[in-house]
């Protein structure tokens, strides 16, 4: 990671985020709070707060998508490889919440 304020006790902290410790070796992150040696208890503290406002905070993300879940497509129209469903050669339906589709009955 390479936080500087945030003293790597936050979501958008790569290691924090993967409830992993930073390694002094490859991160290069300032004034870091995410080590081992919890003294002071901040991690611990930081970890309780993230999950109580998010109880999936820690969790893996599932990174396929299902088939046919619609896009939401806002400038392509539906008719370029970034939309979902053109991409997969499938008409845009209802559940999709594209805007100006040209690929399908939205």
């Amino acid at each position: 990671c390479n936080c500087h304020r945030s003293r790597c006790l936050k979501l958008y902290c790569t290691c924090f985020q993967q409830s992993k410790v930073c390694d002094p070796t490859i991160c290069t992150c300032v004034g870091c709070l995410n080590i081992k040696e919890d003294v002071s208890g901040m991690r611990q503290l930081a970890i309780e707060v993230t999950l109580e406002k998010r109880p999936d905070a820690f969790k893996k993300k599932s990174k396929t998508k299902i088939l046919g879940a619609g896009c939401a497509c806002k400038n392509n129209q539906c008719v370029r490889k970034y939309c979902e469903c053109f991409r997969t050669e499938l008409k845009c339906t209802r559940k999709c919440s594209c805007k100006d589709c040209k690929n399908g009955n939205n």
